[in-house]
């Protein structure tokens, strides 16, 4: 954004998205200046309620979030989306169609967008994780229906609020119930390590007890619940861990399956 504009991101955002939507409170993250009704992160730690663990100011600026805004702005980020303000509509277009990778597949995530239905219905969301705070945007587009969470809790679940919230608003839009089964400590102790996602994300498994847990850098640990032998599911967020191995049988990666399909390798 900065090569191609010769401006700092944030204030990018300010002149092209936030003013023209009339998002007064969104800005980017900056822990010096004093803002009005600044919410705070939280974390649970053996039982009690803690201040998220400090983050180096340095690792705020990325473009991925770290924007500071209340739920209202939110409200207004969707309705700008159901206009040509920020984007005209071919490109509105493309950023909701799934992508295509080079090996042919297709993948159900756009431009910063999984897609996905229920019941046959359509429905285009992301959630998102950082410094004690979670958060989730669903939009049902047949339903002309939006739904958005904001949580300052590490390790709450804004997703499982946001699907709970549509099937209130109309039956039909519950989320589907899903079992689990109970798998060998055994088997599940093979899997546990470190995978690589990228050079700077680290996802941990590991177990506890009867008890299997995953664990991104810099995010809390969050339980993994087994549909198979190979295949688990997070409770907390709307992920799918595939475990792969070689023809050895030894564990060589993984596969997240979060609006798309990401494969991590087993390094440790």
């Amino acid at each position: 954004i900065n090569r191609a504009s010769g401006m700092f991101y944030g204030d990018y955002l300010g002149e092209r998205v936030f003013k023209p939507l009339g998002m007064s409170t969104a800005r980017v993250i900056t822990e010096a200046d004093i803002i009005p009704n600044r919410a705070a992160g939280y974390r649970v730690s053996k039982g009690e309620l803690k201040n998220h663990a400090y983050v180096s100011p340095s690792l705020n600026r990325t473009a991925d979030g770290s924007l500071y805004l209340t739920v209202l702005d939110m409200a207004k980020w969707d309705a700008g989306l159901h206009t040509e303000k920020l984007l005209k509509r071919p490109s509105l277009d493309l950023m909701w169609t799934p992508v295509k990778l080079n090996s042919g597949k297709t993948q159900s995530y756009g431009f910063g967008w999984a897609m996905g239905e229920i019941r046959g219905r359509r429905i285009i969301e992301h959630g998102g994780a950082w410094q004690g705070f979670t958060t989730h945007i669903a939009r049902y587009v047949d339903d002309s229906l939006t739904i958005i969470v904001l949580t300052n809790l590490a390790g709450a679940n804004p997703t499982a609020i946001a699907r709970g919230v549509a099937g209130l608003y109309n039956p039909e839009l519950r989320p589907l119930e899903r079992k689990f089964i109970q798998v060998d400590p055994k088997v599940f102790d093979a899997y546990a390590g470190q995978y690589q996602l990228s050079p700077n994300f680290i996802l941990t498994v590991s177990r506890e007890g009867d008890k299997y847990f995953i664990q991104a850098t810099g995010q809390p640990k969050a339980e993994l619940l087994a549909q198979s032998e190979t295949k688990f599911f997070l409770k907390v967020i709307d992920a799918e861990i595939t475990f792969i191995k070689d023809e050895k049988g030894q564990v060589t990666h993984l596969v997240l399956h979060q609006g798309g399909e990401s494969e991590a390798k087993k390094i440790k």
